[in-house]
């Protein structure tokens, strides 16, 4: 089981973790503890020594760029008194995952009564069967979930008279479409606007090799303005290693600002990584297939985790 104790930077939270730990030294259960970073740079491992994971750290450490990697490993939050008020923007935030969070009584943590503490974990085992029992809403927010496509404008920007043409040949095909300057935080926002496709605007320098792999559980593919720098080769490298496909638009066409030209020349490839991304619910690839490509039949992926100690 891995326990995330969040305070307001981590301090406080790190010598709760500490007195539970000591607590638990006479106990049948073997519990450890670590800042909330190093458990989830190797969870398993952690997993692997002790019955429960201690993590602590700031409460804003889960964030929505994080929060499927978060709740991957984590089963419960317990909440400081001293940030209590970041419990419900905490809760939304993991709702539809089988996270519990909780608050920890004012009086124990002022008290660190490590004893009493580690009484009050053992019993939220007896109760997470029941408020974790169950298939999430959302699933793990990847390419494999029931998503609408989400590309990488690699290098462009959405004023160009080739983006606009580019874009109207969408419309006409009936395809909503959503238009965003990239910010990795916002990659996992939730999106109140309904859309098939949607645009992300940026530059190479968001592929590093430290945001990639979040980057990889939402962006299905890239697509690449001409003319870009030799060192885009490195992230093309990054790009191929996670599979994502990158096409890269026709520099003449380009040049000339003939999006909905573009459009038609790359329609096959766009509708080969629509096909991959597996999404269920909106009409892009209707509206964009050609008569040749075979309709596939989609099916959800949703997932529960067993609980339990270890």
């Amino acid at each position: 089981m891995f326990v995330f104790i969040g305070c307001s930077g981590g301090g406080t939270s790190s010598m709760f973790c500490q007195k539970i730990a000591l607590a638990a030294k006479t106990s049948a259960v073997a519990i450890k503890f670590y800042d909330v970073e190093t458990v989830l740079s190797n969870p398993g491992t952690y997993g692997n020594e002790s019955d429960v994971v201690l993590a602590y750290g700031g409460i804003d450490f889960i964030r929505p760029d994080n929060v499927d990697e978060f709740a991957r490993v984590f089963d419960a939050v317990l909440v400081a008194p001293q940030v209590r008020y970041r419990t419900k923007a905490k809760k939304a935030l993991l709702h539809d995952y089988p996270v519990v969070v909780q608050e920890i009584d004012s009086l124990l943590f002022g008290r660190m009564q490590g004893d009493v503490a580690l009484g009050g974990l053992l019993d939220l085992l007896l109760v997470l069967d029941e408020e974790r029992g169950y298939v999430t809403a959302k699933g793990r927010l990847n390419k494999a979930g029931d998503k609408n496509m989400e590309i990488f404008i690699m290098g462009g920007n959405r004023q160009q008279p080739f983006f606009r043409s580019f874009i109207q040949g969408l419309n006409k095909r009936g395809i909503r479409v959503l238009e965003e300057s990239f910010h990795l935080e916002s990659l996992y926002a939730e999106v109140d606007q309904d859309y098939d496709l949607r645009l992300l605007y940026g530059n190479s320098s968001a592929f590093n090799e430290r945001d990639l792999p979040k980057l990889a559980k939402r962006i299905d593919l890239v697509l690449a303005v001409p003319l870009l720098s030799v060192s885009f080769d490195q992230k093309r490298a990054y790009l191929a290693e996670y599979r994502i496909p990158i096409i890269d638009f026709d520099g003449q066409n380009y040049g000339r600002g003939e999006g909905g030209l573009e459009l038609e020349r790359i329609t096959s490839e766009l509708i080969a990584a629509s096909l991959k991304t597996e999404y269920t619910s909106e009409i892009t690839i209707e509206n964009l297939e050609a008569p040749q490509i075979t309709q596939k039949k989609f099916g959800l992926f949703s997932w529960t985790k067993k609980v339990g100690l270890g």
